[in-house]
């Protein structure tokens, strides 16, 4: 900090005057602009500042630009430490001078109220004997004037800012702080009343700011313990503030409707925080408690009958809502004016909407922790029932309202509201209700006006679906599954009549759909063999209300989840050959109607969730039916794919990759395959019984030809095309298991030479999880081996693998960079040596993918590193048993003189990239596990790599001759531990750690 020269200080001058002048052009409000900036990084603003304010001469706009930059100077820790401990004095007594100039001219004290905050910034910072003298200069320029006058509402503010600043410093400085300057409350809570005596009930923005800075003065100085406790709330409890200081408790009470100055808010905050303090006994509490709820009802009048009364009626909601959360069994009991009290807050929600709901909100929550038989009896079912009728208002949507991109609404704020504050209460309203709920959201839908209503009861219906699901499975209610099948029998009527209540607007439909899918779980229930006609005619119903709604674009993403959850639950009801034909082709005439556009890869395709409804349905039939009803999903699905390709092909020359659009077209259609088999899962034995071909394996065969000719074709080889397709091996895979060995050949010699064309790294999860389908695991050896169903199997896999290993080697070490397909390789090798160790430990081109696995160790990139190390890992630690078993003994060789060779390289590289926080954190640990499996292996070996590396690093790093005895301990640390010094060393490097750490590994 360095002192300013006169012409520093006029230069500043003229340019802050310029900044201001109205009459300044746009290039000289520029050109001072930037000096002043410039003037902000001058280790001489402060200096300049404090000459600006000396010479001011009732300059506002000059006197609140250097006070701005004298506060900057005592909020940067940077700036402050660098001046000198005179100079900070110096600083500090020629800020108190301007304070008292600024604080009694009125042009200026906007200005004195930033050097309070300057002040009472630099008190705390200089300790408590120097914020003593801050605050004794408060109690000057309060004591020194009247009321009305500038100076008392600057002092008063500066009360504010030192308490709030000994507050906010640091917890060593806090606790001395507070300590010192503890004693000082009683004389801030004494002023602050009598400041509130003589201010009276007028009222004025002067007098509303002054009364805002009393408030915020008397809860600062109310948070200092004497102790120097650091905790949270206010050191008086409710009831001791209220007996000690009754008036006061009243004015700050009545603060809470003065909404200028944030005299509202500083009340919110000092009765809120009073609640989080200290507790009595419990006659005290109700004490306390009856005097605030008192003081929220009297300003009832004036928060329910005025349209400005929403910032009130928030500050009385969330003063109750700290009252709640502090005593709510008290007023659970329900005595006169806790009644009252939920009153107030329920007429308020319903006068103001959702701005107080969403704060009154947690006021309920609270009162439904206490159990029901403890509450009053108006506190149960009747608040309940007020409630809901409430929140319904709420839920719904304006009355003209028609959609979102012209409403004045935000979507997602709307729809945040209704689901994460709504459905929360209105799940409470249910669990206390039960019949009752569903009673008044019934009587609200027969009383619904416009669509508006008929939409927020689907949704009320909806909010408490899960606990409905839970309550009906663990014991049965007449009344809510009346109500249930009468609803959703309704709901199967209005199909086709767009007049009716639920297909009166499409977001209606939307509504009612997740309403049904909610309830998916009641409707496909189990029940009496009597009923189960009505329960298929049910189930079916309300798939033709849902498949209606396909075509209603706001809509279609909810019913297609809708029909899935559906099929999902009732498949038995829909299984039989002509219901599910019939089923079928309806959905697929339905879906004929759904406007579709692949314009971004992100949108989500509803007909891939019709598709696994659909297969869900399949899945519950015999083998043989399955395996021909899945011919006959898929076929449309082949179809389309032929017509996309025939399209395209005099579109696009032989060479070229489609267009985004006509690949997305495609891959949407593939993955429409995918998603018919993924759920085709049934057990071998079954397929054995019925002597027929898995219904996985049949989708798949049907698929083949066109699968095939769609990726041979460069137009085709897009990378979601190659996705799409690796998904459909993936599923079938999954699907069919051990019967999916006979296909495992002929895909990986199709992957293969997809992969030699596209270099796509979708195509390796297919052969990793071909490799493990085709395995299987012998618990007495500890290692697995492929199926002897399929010996045909290992050489396609062997082949296949060095095919893809090679050319992706090859690639990343030519300068491509593609970690992502190097990582898919990883992933791939390891499932390899995992699964098929005879096969993948033999094949050649394991070391070459180990070589570049020891490279990619050096990334910052989390998955290709996660990747690495999960190969490297698997290698070196294969378990026990897997250590023993033949085929690692027999490459046991290969494997060693392996790691003789690269391990070096591969500690260095570790090291290096840890220590110099390249590696991901989170990647730490497995680094540190495979070098410690290594040490463990081969100890006086691998302790010199690691010793090394460590003597490698810039600088040389302090811990290492405690971390070299670390490791040269024999026998060597148990592995856990060793892991755990490594990282210890890792962090000390990288300065989030202390030498000191590595003590306990000498122990």
């Amino acid at each position: 900090m360095r002192d300013a020269d006169d012409a520093s200080i006029e230069r500043a001058r003229a340019a802050v005057v310029a900044l201001y002048d109205a009459r300044s052009t746009r290039a000289t409000r520029d050109e001072a602009n930037a000096r002043l900036m410039a003037l902000s990084e001058d280790p001489r603003a402060a200096s300049v500042a404090l000459g600006l304010l000396e010479r001011a001469r009732g300059d506002a706009c000059v006197a609140y630009y250097a006070a701005n930059a004298l506060s900057a100077t005592t909020r940067s820790r940077e700036r402050w430490n660098g001046a000198s401990e005179g100079a900070r004095e110096a600083m500090m007594r020629r800020t108190t001078a301007a304070f008292a100039a600024t604080a009694n001219d009125e042009t200026t004290e906007t200005a004195a109220r930033r050097l309070g905050l300057a002040l009472a910034r630099g008190g705390a910072r200089m300790g408590s004997a120097k914020m003593r003298e801050v605050v004794e200069t408060a109690f000057g320029a309060v004591r020194s004037s009247g009321v009305g006058s500038s100076a008392m509402r600057a002092g008063m503010e500066l009360l504010a800012l030192a308490a709030e600043a000994c507050d906010e410093a640091e917890t060593s400085s806090r606790r001395e702080l507070a300590m010192a300057c503890a004693n000082e409350g009683e004389r801030v809570l004494i002023t602050v009343r009598e400041v509130f005596s003589a201010c009276g009930s007028a009222r004025s923005r002067q007098t509303d700011a002054l009364k805002a800075s009393c408030v915020r003065a008397a809860r600062g100085w109310l948070k200092l313990d004497p102790s120097g406790d650091v905790g949270g709330g206010l050191r008086l409890s409710p009831t001791e503030f209220a007996v000690r200081h009754g008036q006061l408790f009243g004015d700050v009470l009545q603060c809470l409707a003065i909404e200028s100055g944030g005299c509202g808010a500083a009340a919110v905050d000092f009765l809120v925080d009073l609640h989080q303090g200290r507790s009595g006994g419990e006659a005290e509490e109700f004490q306390a408690m009856n005097a605030v709820t008192r003081g929220l009802l009297a300003h009832a009048s004036a928060a329910n009958d005025s349209d400005d009364g929403v910032s009130l009626a928030r500050n009385i909601c969330l003063v109750a809502v700290a009252l709640s959360e502090r005593c709510v069994s008290v007023l659970a009991r329900g005595d006169e004016d806790s009644l009252a009290l939920v009153s107030l807050i329920l007429s308020l929600m319903e006068r103001h909407g959702r701005e107080v709901t969403e704060v009154a909100v947690d006021f309920f929550l609270m009162m439904d922790v206490v159990g029901v038989s403890s509450r009053h009896e108006s506190l149960r079912a009747p608040m309940h029932a007020r409630l809901t009728e409430v929140l319904l208002k709420q839920a719904t949507l304006p009355d003209d309202f028609t959609t979102w991109a012209v409403a004045n609404e935000d979507e997602d704020t709307f729809e945040r509201f209704r689901e994460h504050v709504v459905a929360d209460l209105l799940d409470n309203c249910y669990g206390v209700l039960r019949g009752q709920y569903f009673s008044i959201i019934g009587s609200a839908l027969g009383a619904a006006q416009n669509w508006q209503a008929a939409e927020a009861g689907a949704f009320a219906l909806r909010a408490p679906a899960s606990r409905v699901n839970d309550d009906l499975e663990d014991a049965p209610s007449e009344e809510i599954e009346t109500f249930l099948a009468q609803l959703l029998s309704t709901i199967s009527e209005h199909t086709t009549d767009n007049s009716g209540l639920f297909s009166s607007h499409q977001l209606v439909r939307a509504g009612t759909c997740r309403l049904i899918a909610s309830y998916a779980n009641w409707l496909g229930r189990r029940g009496p063999p009597a009923n189960s006609a009505a329960q298929a005619a049910r189930a079916r119903g309300v798939l033709m209300y849902i498949t209606s709604s396909f075509p209603h674009p706001p809509a279609w993403s909810r019913a297609a989840l809708a029909f899935k959850s559906v099929c999902s639950r009732c498949a038995r009801h829909l299984k039989e050959p002509s219901t599910f034909a019939a089923l079928l082709e309806h959905t697929e005439r339905c879906i004929a109607d759904v406007r579709l556009t692949f314009e971004s890869e992100d949108d989500e395709d509803g007909r891939a969730s019709v598709t696994e409804g659909l297969a869900r349905v399949i899945a519950a039939m015999p083998v043989q039916q399955a395996s021909e009803a899945s011919a006959r999903l898929i076929a449309p699905v082949l179809a389309r794919c032929k017509r996309i390709a025939a399209e395209m092909a005099p579109q696009i020359p032989p060479n070229q990759i489609a267009h985004a659009s006509a690949a997305r077209a495609m891959a949407a259609e593939l993955a429409l395959i995918a998603a018919s088999v993924r759920f085709l899962e049934f057990l071998p034995s079954a397929t054995i019984a019925s002597s027929c071909e898995h219904p996985a394996i049949s989708v798949l065969a049907a698929a083949w030809p066109t699968l095939e000719e769609i990726v041979a074709k460069r137009t085709w080889q897009a990378p979601s095309v190659i996705k799409a397709a690796a998904e459909i091996y993936v599923a079938a895979l999954l699907s069919a298991k051990e019967s999916s060995v006979n296909m495992i050949v002929p895909m990986l010699e199709s992957i293969a030479r997809t992969f030699m064309a596209t270099k796509c790294a979708s195509l390796l999860e297919p052969i990793a999880t071909a490799i493990e389908v085709a395995s299987i695991s012998s618990p007495e050896s500890g290692t697995s081996e492929l199926l002897p169903s399929a010996p045909h199997v290992g050489a396609t896999l062997s082949a296949a693998f060095s095919q893809i290993a090679c050319e992706t080697v090859r690639g990343v070490r030519s300068g491509s960079d593609d970690w992502d397909l190097a990582e898919a390789l990883f992933s791939t090798a390891r499932a390899f040596v995992i699964f098929a160790p005879a096969q993948g430990l033999a094949n050649e081109t394991l070391f070459d993918v180990l070589d570049l696995s020891v490279a990619a160790l050096e990334l910052r990139e989390y998955a290709p590193v996660r990747a690495s190390l999960a190969l490297l890992n698997a290698i070196v630690s294969p378990g026990e048993k897997a250590k023993r078993s033949a085929p690692w003994v027999a490459n046991a060789c290969r494997v060693d003189e392996y790691f003789l060779s690269r391990g070096p390289l591969a500690a260095n590289a570790i090291l290096r990239a840890a220590c110099a926080e390249i590696t991901p954190r989170a990647c730490l640990r497995p680094a540190a596990s495979f070098l410690a499996t290594l040490l463990h292996t081969a100890p006086d070996v691998v302790t010199p790599w690691i010793i090394t590396a460590i003597d490698a690093l810039e600088p040389i790093h302090p811990a290492r001759e405690r971390f070299a005895a670390t490791l040269a301990r024999r026998p060597p640390l148990p592995h856990p531990r060793l892991v755990a010094a490594l990282c210890d060393f890792v962090f000390i490097a990288i300065g989030v750690g202390d030498v000191d750490d590595l003590l306990a590994y000498d122990v």
